[in-house]
Order: C-alpha cells, then structure tokens, then sequence
C-alpha cells in the first residue's frame, strides 16, 4: 500500500465520504503527521524488543568503493592488511541507535553481513570468528572482509522518502535511472498497525483547519494553516 493511499484513507476517515476539492487537510500536512507517527510505532516496538515485519524496512542498494584505514578514525583498530569498503554515499537518518535491529546488510547472492561494534573491547575477538562484518561511521556503510562491489541495505529509515535520493543498482554498482523508492513504493508501515497510526494521525490533525480562500477556491487550492480559537464570550 503505498503513501498515497494511505494518505487518502485517513481523509476518507476525516470526512466520513469521498474527497473534495475543499479538503481541508493538505497532503503534505497529512504525510507529515504520518511520517512520524510510523517512527513512533516502530520505535515502541524496539524498546519493548519486539520482532519488526520486513514490511516496516526499506531497501537501498549501495556501491561500495575501496577504502583507506586512514579515511576512518574508527578503523584504527583494525587490522592494517584487512580489506576495507565504504559505501558510495551515506545512508538516511536510522530510527535507533540498535544497529544490528535497524540496519541489515547482504551480498547480492543473499549473504548476511553481520554487524560489528568495532568501539567494543569485544570487537577484535569477534573479528577472529567471522570472515566479515559492518560498521558504521559517520552514517556511511563500512564492510570489512569482503571483495564485493555493492551491497543490498535494508533499514528503518526516519524519513521514508529520502530513500527515493538512492538509485537502483546491479551487483557491480552500477547505478540505473530507477530509484530505489518513489510514491507508487510500498509505504514502511506494517499493514497490522495502520488502524492505530491512523487514529493517532488524525488525533495531530485536530488542532488545525484548513480554510479555503472562497473567491479563488476553483482555481487555486492555496490557502493558510490555522488553529482553531476558543469563544472568548462563551458563557
């Protein structure tokens, strides 16, 4: 279900019946409201360590480039002959800081590269069992122990549509035109909590009125955010 629909179901529910032109939400408003919403349901999810539906991710595929021990602070802990990537570009904002529930990352033939705190005092005993890992710095991917030229990044990402900035990508990281997320893309809700986010949507929503301007109404749908006043005079 992408975010269009969404969007027009809570306004079904707003207004009890089929959009008009004199709608008094704006979308933007509206997918706002969503947008957080989505981070708060996801995140109580987490801290009560609750298992996330692939559906709540999105996915990015990323070239990785060779990269220098020097370029990163953090990998100075590492070993000086190990084989170091960095992703092309550096991913969206996470929703939480638990790498290894936030953020996955695989080879394009389904490998899971497993996550590594390499700050840890447990990092370099780790390292010594696995041939390879990840980490992050610097909200750029770094993957360490393997000879691959682009890898396939599912994450929870705060803003959804910061995800359209990435293009689809083959195994040898070349880029297409295509991006990796647009409006006609599945919206990162799990269908199970849309009922709740669409109460909570419309429960932000209240506080404000959307007034049409009357005299141009047909041609321009422009108009001014307000909240709504209490009578003063009311007895």
């Amino acid at each position: 279900m992408n975010k269009n629909k969404h969007i027009y179901a809570i306004k079904n529910i707003l207004y009890s019946g089929p959009i008009t032109d004199d709608a008094r939400y704006p979308n933007a408003l509206i997918e706002h409201f969503l947008n957080i919403v989505r981070a708060q349901l996801v995140k109580q999810r987490l801290d009560k360590y609750q298992s996330i539906p692939e559906s709540s991710y999105q996915n990015i595929c990323m070239p990785m480039i060779h990269s220098e021990l020097s370029e990163c602070s953090a990998c100075l802990n590492l070993p000086s002959d190990c084989k170091l990537l960095r992703s092309k570009y550096p991913i969206p904002k996470l929703l939480s800081d638990r790498w290894g529930e936030v953020l996955k990352v695989r080879t394009f033939d389904g490998k899971e590269i497993g996550f590594l705190n390499i700050s840890s005092s447990r990092y370099s005993q780790y390292a010594e069992t696995t041939d390879s890992f990840f980490f992050l710095f610097d909200n750029y991917v770094f993957v360490v122990g393997e000879d691959i030229k682009a890898v396939l990044i599912s994450g929870l990402f705060e803003e959804p549509d910061e995800v359209s900035n990435y293009n689809i990508c083959n195994d040898q990281g070349e880029e297409q035109d295509d991006p990796c997320y647009s409006g006609d893309s599945s919206y990162p809700l799990d269908i199970n909590l849309a009922p709740i986010a669409y109460k909570m949507v419309i429960e932000l929503l209240m506080p404000y009125a959307f007034i049409p301007d009357d005299k141009n109404n047909a041609e321009d749908d422009t108009a001014a955010m307000v909240k709504p006043t209490r009578n003063k005079n009311k007895s």
